[in-house]
């Protein structure tokens, strides 16, 4: 089973890389959003293969699948975000959940970000302990 884990991350990691090298040089910006689209959707594919992989192999629950999305979230956007040379909490315009954060809170976006991502990281992570533990 560990050997589809990592073939599924290798091939996805490998065309995400692919496509956003693809919409970082394309000139036809309708060409660009596809190429983004599909990015992100292996993103997403990434994800959901790290929290299998760690369900298969630990004592899994909701709260920990919660505090692990949480944890991604932070840092994987944070660490794209620097690299691009914006806020650590900054929201693009094309990620589905970006786009929500924008169409809901408005100018207030960012905080509301930074807000809910903490938010479930730390009352997943307490109650994912508390579960373990108690």
């Amino acid at each position: 089973m560990e050997y589809l884990f990592v073939l599924v991350f290798a091939v996805a990691f490998g065309f995400r890389n692919g496509y956003q090298f693809k919409e970082r040089f394309a000139t036809d910006d309708q060409k660009s959003r596809k190429y983004n689209k599909y990015w992100h959707g292996l993103q997403a594919i990434i994800q959901l293969d790290f929290m299998a992989a760690m369900a298969y192999y630990n004592d899994f629950s909701i709260y920990f699948f919660v505090f692990g999305l949480s944890a991604f979230w932070i840092l994987f956007d944070g660490i794209v975000a620097k690299f691009l040379g914006k806020k650590f909490f900054y929201l693009g315009k094309t990620a589905f959940i970006d786009r929500c954060f924008r169409d809901v809170f408005g100018d207030k976006y960012m905080t509301a970000s930074i807000v809910v991502k903490f938010l479930s990281f730390t009352i997943s992570g307490f109650v994912y302990f508390l579960a373990q533990y108690l």
